[in-house]
């Protein structure tokens, strides 16, 4: 069964935050804007298709010395909309803006977009011994993302079987692979601080 575009996987997290109160749609948008001119250099900034009016550019307009608040605050709600365009599936996202696209989401929702895509491609995150930055509340979220997602399969005869949706069951695992990271990340911060307090003799 083919795997989610990765635009839809971020698509999901956006609606997880915007649903959870930690983010705002325009408010996203515009922050994968700033960082995107923040952090890509002019030179970089080509497309082979028009990105409107013909250009072949993309830009998004940063602020200058001695606009006003409501000018630039209408240059974001600008800014905003035309990437949820590409969030929308209105227009081709562009590949130079992956890291944006994940860079704007806050946490814990950022890192759980970026391991769902990342093991869409083969891969899965591993904590780094020594190296480990775990939010403290990753940890109850995935759990809670298993609880709703497990419950939901069980609620009709009471187990997970062959007469429960695919979509459902495909979810379900996805939530559980997301807390095994979570765990793998909470145990290794804990194998950490044991060794540590033993001088690394255990």
């Amino acid at each position: 069964m083919p795997t989610k575009s990765e635009i839809r996987v971020v698509r999901h997290y956006i609606e997880r935050a915007v649903f959870d109160r930690a983010l705002g749609r325009i408010q996203y948008g515009a922050d994968v804007a700033e960082h995107f001119m923040a952090t890509v250099p002019e030179s970089d900034r080509r497309s082979t298709k028009a990105t409107g009016r013909g250009r072949l550019k993309l830009d998004f307009h940063v602020p200058h010395p001695g606009e006003d608040v409501d000018t630039i605050a209408k240059q974001r709600e600008m800014n905003g909309r035309k990437v949820l365009a590409y969030i929308d599936g209105e227009a081709q996202p562009p590949w130079i803006m992956r890291d944006s696209f994940f860079a704007a989401l806050p946490e814990p929702y950022q890192t759980e977009c970026r391991n769902a895509c990342d093991r869409a491609r083969g891969f899965r995150s591993l904590p780094v011994m020594g190296c480990v930055v775990q939010d403290a509340g990753a940890l109850h979220v995935e759990y809670a993302d298993v609880a709703r997602t497990g419950g939901a399969l069980r609620a009709n005869d009471g187990a997970i079987n062959k007469n429960d949706p695919e979509s459902a069951l495909l979810q379900h695992k996805k939530e559980l692979l997301d807390l095994k990271d979570s765990i793998d990340s909470e145990l290794a911060l804990v194998e950490e601080a044991m060794d540590k307090q033993s001088g690394g003799n255990r």
